[in-house]
């Protein structure tokens, strides 16, 4: 009965953290740079395709994560930071 009762406790407790933890969504506020120009960016600076491109989180920061494939066939994935457009390390 104690184990049940604890348990139910701890559930709580971590459904109440999550409900606390802010949405990616919320994350990529109305400052967010646009993606494309981003891309543009990278496509020239990197002389690649873009494979893939989606919001994500890194360290707690809303950012672009991008995948590029040199003619080389080198797959290359680069972090921006969603808000400054500034590449994240």
């Amino acid at each position: 009965m104690l184990e049940k009762k604890i348990t139910r406790r701890a559930l709580g407790a971590v459904f109440a953290a999550l409900l606390t933890v802010p949405s990616l969504s919320t994350l990529a506020s109305a400052q967010s740079k646009p993606l494309g120009p981003i891309v543009k960016r990278l496509k020239k600076r990197h002389k690649a395709k873009v494979i893939d491109a989606r919001l994500v989180t890194r360290s707690g920061v809303a950012a672009y994560r991008i995948k590029l494939l040199t003619k080389k066939k080198q797959l290359i994935t680069v972090h921006v930071n969603a808000n400054t457009g500034k590449r994240i390390n």
